[in-house]
């Protein structure tokens, strides 16, 4: 009688357990394979997975948007305060000469920034047989309306790349690609009190260096960001340079946004929202 007593005590546990466990799995069992997301991001598995707008939505967003029609240029693209929409078309219409017209969209599907939720399309651009390429992000607006950041496709920086590599400004606001580096010299040459990092992007051939001081608020910020591959990141920095800096040397004095959209902007809804 123990025995059967045992084995029917054992056969309850066994089914309770696996009741449980099919539970937990059935929460998840929809899940696309996209929003299965590694331990080291436990925090951002705890979002909701968001419906993607699809490639060929996303690619017609983009499309309508660089046909540059000036009376839907507010419906199709968002600017950054402090940019008017004259200033963005020209800076536009300045890409497609010397680029070339569009030849190619590559949907890449959601990107998760911070808290944000941005759909991304690559466009290539082609001219005389040579290839571009640029990133339309596309923002959610507070009406459920897409748009593409116009700052972020066109690399907006607050000053030409001519006049900072010519250190004709002190401080100008980028869009860059930095990854972690190792070029310790002149001023930055203590290593203990400067961290550095490789600074690229299609719109200049040279190798720069940037530097932010070593166990600052800005140094604790670019390092929470970088992915744990230390694959190269898009970022938007406020950056410095003087006489006393070799040339291909620059400071970060901020951390604007940790990719090409700046974090202050308030018309992006999070995924929760």
């Amino acid at each position: 009688m123990y025995a059967l007593c045992l084995v029917l005590l054992t056969s309850a546990l066994f089914f309770m357990l696996r009741s449980q466990s099919h539970g937990a799995n059935a929460s998840t069992a929809n899940y696309p394979a996209e929003f299965m997301i590694s331990p080291e991001h436990q925090d951002e598995a705890l979002a909701p997975p968001v419906e993607s707008l699809g490639m060929l939505t996303a690619e017609k967003i983009v499309t309508e948007a660089l046909e540059l029609r000036p009376h839907h240029f507010n419906r199709n693209f968002r600017l950054e305060e402090g940019m008017t929409q004259e200033a963005a078309l020209r800076i536009l219409e300045h890409i497609f000469v010397t680029e070339g017209d569009v030849s190619k969209l590559r949907w890449l599907g959601i990107r998760y920034i911070g808290e944000k939720v941005i759909e991304e399309v690559e466009v290539t651009h082609t001219k005389d047989g040579s290839d571009s390429h640029r990133l339309a992000q596309i923002v959610r607006m507070p009406d459920d309306a897409r748009k593409v950041d116009i700052s972020s496709y066109i690399r907006h920086t607050s000053h030409p790349w001519n006049d900072i590599l010519d250190r004709k400004v002190e401080k100008a606001v980028v869009r860059v690609i930095i990854a972690e580096a190792s070029y310790y010299n002149g001023i930055f040459e203590d290593e203990s009190k400067w961290r550095c990092y490789k600074i690229s992007s299609p719109d200049f051939q040279d190798v720069l260096y940037g530097y932010v001081e070593a166990g600052s608020i800005e140094d604790f910020r670019i390092k929470n960001i970088l992915p744990m591959d230390r694959k190269p990141q898009r970022v938007t920095l406020e950056i410095h340079s003087n006489i006393t800096m070799l040339t291909d040397q620059f400071q970060f004095t901020r951390l604007l946004a940790e990719d090409w959209i700046r974090k202050s902007t308030s018309d992006i809804p999070s995924h929760d929202q």
